[in-house]
């Protein structure tokens, strides 16, 4: 082969760079037809539409070099001019918005060196591609983008040099992003798969961070669908492969890497282990800017250290480590930070009250609301109105005789509630098959609900299960009850009400309560159950509606039982008078939240959802301790249960208003009367409130 001459070669490049000029002038059909000269100058065939172009009348393309163009076809130097010249005049033509013309050109550029192992015009033949891919994304021509993309990263897949591998990194991700919006979500994935197997992260910052952004994507959605290894696993890798970036956006996914594997490890248990996560994210990233979102995954991290040392008994050291991520946090302005800053004084607020720290806890939640009450857009901020809202009615045994204003605090502070619509009047009996409460407490009363209750998974399939299957044995109980209290000693009301009891479980299983919460949860008891059934002749009932239920005479063991439960409940708060006037606080908060689209909003977020379980709970132990203490309460101790059970379904399922609330008051007032609770308040001289007192009289 004859290697073109300087000559040659200096002509070849000063005619390719008059084409760019006229170009870059807007003289595009002259250029067209300077661009179609020096492709044919080097020896290469000119496409159609080039050649077309630089035969319109009045242009010139130009001859060849006159030493015999054939003779350099194949020289490396004259090939690589021709390829930008090729390039060009598929430039020139997006120019004149002929997208098929350009896409046809970047085609014979694609095909024409197919075999070529020349770098620089691989790096040409990769751009190419991407061009066309690009322009037929920018059509809207989806699919023809999508093969375009699959042809460039199919061909190149195995290439080393750093320009093609950029090329065909940045083709899975576009790709990616035009499957999303076809709706290919199993392909989009697994191009996010090769993109983070590529390790091209080094090429380019941008890419560093989409790499990130795809290695954190797979670890989200390793959590969502319950693997928590594997998902820890990922955040490990995200960690580990960018740890020494010093790029902004890449730095906050690390950050965020670091706090998803602290709560991780803290949900399964590695206590230590999330501790370090914690410390290595405060450490490493305590200085960046104010305002920056690292500052934000600190903050958040040092709340979630928060609930590890409160989980090791390390009450102290938890409140500290909550007041730094508020230091973190204070002087932010956008709303983000806003609601952070109010959750963070809310949750404060309640590890003060469990350490004893009361006067401290009422200012800390006084600190909260008034930051509510100071940020014009804190209404219409869903997750800022759940914190408030949460706070105020977890904290009632904190504010003592202000507890009762805390339904008027939460109207004032929602400014939506509407008039409480009429209450539905309660009839005197149900006409229902008695057959169907039958049915459903025979299939209930087994073996496996127990079971379920002590094995329940901790995962968010597994407890939304477990709600769905509590709020569903209220709704079809409910229907049982919604008569006057005196029609409740029938044994088909008897029955739903023991039924409530085991969807109270199915409630307890809904939330992700630690490892040394839940040892202490008091669940439903089925030997006191089944005394209860036994003094009312429930299984004889059963069996007359053709649903035999099956119970063991177990009288001495229940009682055994009711001893076991006094016990447990030994160290749980019993001031019952300030346990039931919370109680009916609790209830005039849901009526309020009820009847307010934004209280509704903020009922089904999760702090709510969590107080309502922390309600059945506490509601549960204040039952426990008035068996074989001060039974003449157990009408107040069971109207608790009833309105923990109200809260419950309130904050998992959709409410219209108060109306549609079980009990409704009347309701309560009847069971207080027919339980003989009322000479019970008189005796401890608790005042009843006027809305209890009108619908007893």
């Amino acid at each position: 082969m004859k290697p073109a001459s300087e000559e040659v070669v200096h002509a070849v490049e000063a005619r390719l760079g008059r084409a760019r000029e006229l170009r870059e002038e807007g003289l595009l059909p002259e250029a067209l037809a300077t661009f179609a000269g020096v492709i044919e100058q080097v020896g290469l065939p000119v496409p159609q539409d080039v050649r077309d172009a630089a035969a319109s009348p009045g242009l010139e393309a130009g001859g060849s070099t006159g030493a015999g163009a054939e003779a350099f076809a194949q020289d490396p130097v004259l090939m690589r001019l021709g390829v930008s010249a090729l390039m060009g005049a598929a430039k020139a033509f997006e120019a004149l918005e002929r997208s098929d013309a350009a896409i046809g050109v970047w085609d014979e550029v694609a095909a024409r060196f197919e075999q070529t192992t020349d770098l620089e015009i691989l790096g040409q033949v990769a751009w190419a591609m991407t061009l066309k891919a690009n322009t037929f994304w920018n059509l809207d021509r989806l699919e023809e983008a999508v093969d375009a993309f699959e042809e460039l990263i199919a061909r190149f897949a195995a290439a080393t040099d750093p320009e093609v591998r950029l090329r065909v990194a940045w083709a899975l991700w576009n790709e990616s992003r035009i499957l999303a919006e076809l709706d290919r979500a199993e392909r989009q994935f697994e191009l996010y798969e090769q993109l983070r197997a590529r390790h091209d992260e080094g090429l380019d910052p941008e890419l560093a961070d989409i790499v990130a952004w795809c290695i954190s994507d797979r670890a989200a959605k390793l959590r969502d669908a319950n693997e928590p290894e594997a998902a820890l696993d990922a955040y490990s890798e995200l960690i580990a492969r960018f740890a020494g970036s010093t790029e902004a956006a890449v730095r906050q996914r690390v950050a965020f890497a670091l706090e998803w594997k602290g709560f991780g490890l803290s949900r399964a248990g590695r206590l230590d282990e999330a501790l370090d996560a914690y410390e290595q994210l405060t450490s490493r990233f305590r200085d960046e800017p104010s305002g920056s979102r690292a500052r934000h995954a600190i903050a958040s991290a040092l709340w979630r250290r928060a609930d590890v040392l409160e989980d090791r008994g390390r009450i102290q050291d938890a409140i500290a480590a909550s007041d730094d991520a508020l230091a973190l946090l204070d002087g932010g302005t956008d709303e983000d930070w806003r609601e952070q800053i109010i959750d963070l004084l809310g949750r404060k607020s309640q590890m003060l009250r469990r350490a004893e720290r009361h006067g401290e806890a009422v200012v800390a939640m006084d600190e909260m609301v008034r930051r509510f009450e100071a940020w014009q857009g804190g209404r219409d901020n869903p997750a800022a109105v759940a914190a408030v809202a949460h706070t105020l009615v977890s904290n009632l045994s904190l504010l003592e005789s202000q507890a009762r204003d805390v339904p008027q605090r939460l109207e004032a502070l929602l400014g939506d509630v509407a008039d409480a619509p009429r209450a539905p009047k309660a009839v005197r009996a149900v006409d229902l098959p008695e057959d169907e409460i039958a049915a459903l407490l025979a299939s209930l009363w087994r073996d496996q609900t127990w079971l379920e209750f002590v094995s329940a998974a901790d995962d968010n399939t597994s407890r939304d299960a477990a709600a769905a299957r509590a709020v569903a044995l209220y709704n079809q109980t409910a229907t049982w009850l919604r008569t006057d209290v005196s029609a409740w000693d029938t044994p088909a009301a008897q029955a739903a009400q023991l039924i409530r009891s085991l969807a109270d479980g199915y409630a307890l299983c809904s939330w992700s309560w630690g490892l040394s919460h839940r040892e202490n949860l008091c669940w439903p008891s089925r030997l006191m159950g089944e005394a209860t059934m036994r003094e009312l002749d429930i299984p004889e009932w059963t069996v007359t509606h053709g649903h035999p239920i099956e119970i063991s005479d177990t009288d001495e063991l229940a009682e055994e039982l009711a001893d076991d439960r006094r016990q447990q409940s030994a160290t749980f708060d019993r001031d019952l008078p300030a346990s039931f006037r919370n109680s009916l606080v609790r209830y005039e908060a849901l009526e309020v939240m009820a009847n307010s689209a934004r209280g509704r909003q903020a009922l089904q977020s999760p702090p709510m959802q969590a107080s309502a379980c922390w309600a059945m709970n506490d509601a549960h132990n204040t039952g426990a301790w008035v068996i074989g203490r001060d039974e003449d309460a157990l009408g107040v101790a069971a109207l608790g249960v009833l309105i923990a059970q109200a809260f419950f379904v309130a904050t998992h399922s959709p409410t219209a208003s108060s109306r549609d609330l079980f009990p409704q008051r009347s309701q309560m007032a009847g069971l207080l009367r027919e339980s003989e609770a009322l000479e019970w308040l008189d005796e401890h001289d608790i005042e009843i409130p006027d809305w209890i007192t009108e619908q007893i009289d």
